[in-house]
């Protein structure tokens, strides 16, 4: 346990978050060999420690986004889809895909996610799937930036506000390339 404190210690004195703190990650774990953890755990542990040390927000509301983090709502693949859609955030690496079935009434029967990246862009997806289930797509339609934050429960800094948002983004060009169809996204 001593040796995963120090490589989170060695993560947050760097500062860096997503693709570049696996980098970094692998690159400690190559030259350090008595190294007793995988890599995904420390990977894991970092996130949850640059979430509660970057993030703008109250400590009652942390839970939220870790819960939804670590036991996400419908994270996997839908056996058959309705629509699909992916997008990733090109500055921190996090990648996330909307998966829909929609029903003959054009409301969202169910919502699944997967993807990888911080705490924050996984909770979001987890949460944004949970709270579209039921909702029609007008209603979906309606769905502003601003409620998907109210969604998170936590304030976030304005570069974080890009990793809490990338799969309303993901919702929004799914749900415009369902309007055009012959529209290019």
């Amino acid at each position: 346990m001593r040796t995963c404190v120090f490589v989170v210690w060695a993560f947050a004195r760097t500062k860096c978050c997503g693709a570049r703190a696996e980098a970094h990650a692998t690159a400690l774990i190559a030259t350090w060999k008595p190294f007793q953890c995988s890599l995904e755990f420390i990977v894991t542990r970092y996130r949850l420690f640059a979430f509660r040390k970057f993030a703008v927000s109250d400590e009652l509301y942390d839970d939220h986004i870790l819960d939804h983090f670590e036991s996400p709502y419908h994270k996997g693949h839908l056996d058959c889809p309705t629509c699909s859609h992916s997008d990733k955030n090109p500055i921190c690496g996090d990648q996330v895909t909307i998966e829909l079935s929609i029903d003959e009434n054009q409301c969202v029967r169910q919502a699944f996610f997967d993807g990888k990246g911080c705490a924050i862009s996984q909770a979001a997806a987890s949460i944004l799937c949970e709270s579209i289930e039921g909702k029609s797509l007008a209603e979906l339609h309606e769905f502003q930036a601003k409620d998907m934050l109210d969604l998170l429960k936590v304030r976030l800094t304005a570069s974080r506000q890009k990793c809490g948002l990338l799969g309303f983004k993901v919702l929004k060009t799914m749900l415009y390339s369902l309007e055009n169809p012959s529209a290019t996204v």
